[in-house]
């Protein structure tokens, strides 16, 4: 199953597994909220099908049902442009590249 050969990559899974599923699981950023841990938590997610999915916080939090998420989709056209570079490491998230992009 390509999630769980998106688990065993290094480096931006969520954003791998958009790519990978040409946007079928949709990109989004910004905050996670443990409401055990109040503190937001710059994060990556995706979504599919109205449902999140986030393989990371799977491994290291128990009760999944405790995390809210408050985001923005980073569309997966913009994701495909910048690609390798976005795949590797960047300095910038892909939500900040994507700013820069539609506010010039």
């Amino acid at each position: 199953m390509i999630i769980e050969f998106i688990k065993n990559l290094r480096n931006n899974t969520t954003g791998k597994l958009t790519l990978l599923t040409k946007g079928k699981y949709k990109y989004y950023e910004v905050f996670a909220l443990d409401k055990e841990l109040p503190i937001p938590i710059e994060h990556a997610w995706n979504v599919k099908d109205g449902n999140v999915i986030d393989l990371t916080y799977e491994q290291f939090v128990k009760n999944q049902e405790n995390i809210e998420y408050f985001g923005v989709e980073v569309p997966y056209d913009f994701l495909k442009e910048i690609g390798e570079k976005f795949l590797i490491s960047s300095a910038k998230t892909p939500l900040k590249e994507y700013f820069v992009k539609i506010i010039k």
